[in-house]
């Protein structure tokens, strides 16, 4: 598995974040200290996704 540095102070932009690999990578991003915004098709699902980032 890839490590990732501390991105504090960054802003990411995670498009299909709702599901799947998007998903993943926004938590992951979101661990990291980064600003995460995602999109993806499905409402419901983007508060899961962030949920699971304030979880972490």
């Amino acid at each position: 598995m890839m490590k990732l540095q501390q991105a504090d102070g960054k802003i990411a932009l995670v498009a299909g974040a709702t599901r799947g690999a998007g998903r993943a990578i926004a938590i992951k991003l979101g661990e990291t200290g980064a600003t995460v915004y995602v999109t993806g098709r499905t409402t419901r699902k983007h508060t899961s996704t962030d949920e699971a980032q304030r979880n972490h």
